[in-house]
């Protein structure tokens, strides 16, 4: 199992275009195959995104991965501002590199019964 920490970007599968940086947390079981992760990630109070959409995930040192999410909770913390939790589920292998073949592809919708877990 390995872990994935840090500040990365999240962006809408559909167009590309960015939404918002993001603190992450994600799991992934390397055992079971490259496109087996899964974790939560943290948005300012404010943004909304949809458990519709497909969305992609752009980690700190580069990977991107495809994936969907679902709203767990907001979390309130004293001195802090409230921010939403979102459980996310990966649906790619997270590509390295700056090569065309490398990089997910953003344009083509993925559909949800593509998911594993």
């Amino acid at each position: 199992m390995e872990i994935k920490e840090g500040r990365g970007k999240l962006y809408y599968s559909s167009s590309g275009q960015l939404i918002s940086d993001i603190d992450y947390k994600l799991y992934q079981d390397l055992a079971v195959g490259p496109a087996h992760w899964w974790g939560e990630f943290y948005l300012d109070r404010g943004i909304k995104i949809s458990e519709e959409d497909g969305y992609i995930i752009e980690l700190q040192e580069g990977g991107k991965g495809r994936c969907f999410v679902r709203k767990l909770v907001n979390r309130v913390l004293p001195g802090i501002p409230a921010r939403c939790v979102y459980r996310v589920n990966g649906n790619s292998p997270f590509a390295l590199g700056e090569s065309e073949g490398a990089k997910p592809q953003i344009n083509n919708k993925v559909n949800k019964d593509e998911i594993s877990s």
